[in-house]
């Protein structure tokens, strides 16, 4: 959040900013569903995988959209 609305952040900072933002919240949603769920180890881990994808996907789409967004939206 600190970084938030800098122009110039790194490729590590921004990969850092990331995984631990949205990444980190459906990953540890998703994982704590699944061993609720009673889940193997591998399915655990394939999810795991799969929500941290999500995560950085939709943090990168937003971010895009902030950017390419006009000042009137």
């Amino acid at each position: 959040l600190s970084s938030e609305g800098l122009q110039d952040v790194g490729l590590e900072q921004l990969e850092f900013i990331h995984v631990h933002k949205t990444a980190a919240l459906l990953e540890g949603s998703v994982v704590l569903g699944a061993i609720l769920g009673g889940g193997s180890e591998e399915e655990v881990e394939r999810l795991r995988k799969f929500a941290r994808c999500i995560g950085l996907l939709f943090q990168v789409v937003d971010d895009i959209l902030d950017v390419t967004k006009s000042s009137q939206e």
